[in-house]
Formats: C-alpha cells, sequence, structure tokens
C-alpha cells in the first residue's frame, strides 16, 4: 500500500510542529503600579484594605526585582523588594518603625505580604 504524498509531508513535519509549539501559559494579571520601587511604595501607602484597619506606612523601598514575567512551576509571580521600612501604631497609639526584610505583591491573588524585621 503506498502512501498519499500530502500524508507523508505531514507525517513528516509532526515532530518539527510538536517542537515549535510553545506551551500555554496562564497569564499573571498586569501589575497596578509601574514595576519601580517607588511606583510601588506610593501604591502600598494608598492602600485602605489592611487587617484590622492598620494603615502601615511603607519607606525607602528598595532591591525590587519583578518576578512576574519569570514563568516557573517553582515560583510564584510576585513583585518583591528586599529594603526598606514600615512604621505603625501599635497597641498603645505608638508609632513604631521597622526594618522591612521582604514586601511582596502577588497579582494573581492580589494581596501583599511582608516580613519585618526587629522594630523600634
Amino acid at each position: 500500500m503506498t502512501s498519499h504524498p500530502l500524508r507523508r509531508l505531514l507525517v513528516g513535519l509532526a515532530p518539527v510542529l510538536l517542537l515549535t509549539q510553545q506551551p500555554v501559559r496562564a497569564e499573571t494579571p498586569a501589575l497596578p503600579f509601574d514595576p519601580q520601587p517607588s511606583a510601588f511604595q506610593a501604591w502600598l501607602n494608598t492602600r485602605r484594605d489592611w487587617p484590622e484597619g492598620e494603615q502601615p506606612i511603607f519607606s525607602g523601598l528598595a532591591r525590587c526585582s519583578d518576578q512576574t514575567v519569570v514563568h516557573s512551576p517553582y515560583r510564584t509571580p510576585s513583585y518583591t523588594c528586599l529594603q526598606g521600612s514600615l512604621s505603625q501604631l501599635d497597641d498603645k497609639g505608638v508609632r513604631r518603625s521597622c526594618p522591612l526584610r521582604r514586601v511582596s505583591y502577588l497579582p494573581a491573588s492580589g494581596q501583599v505580604r511582608y516580613w519585618l524585621g526587629s522594630c523600634r
């Protein structure tokens, strides 16, 4: 039984087509701020939906990286800064300042997470 020339061509191209197809990735939502430390800081300081009514004030954000464009099964897309400080009111209404170890925005969930050093 002889194969049709078009069929032979398509069978011959199948491995090439499989190798050139790009994997389908879920799109990460866009950042609601420009991916710059000052824009992230301004965006954080205008948010009003912090838990229990606390209103932290972020300053000096630096050493930031936009990890929203890196597609890895091992990393959650985020925009993260590794330097800065946060001030907020304590239980007695006194404003205290804390160094930030990390502050991250996760665009997929819209969450902000931060980790603090020892507060003064």
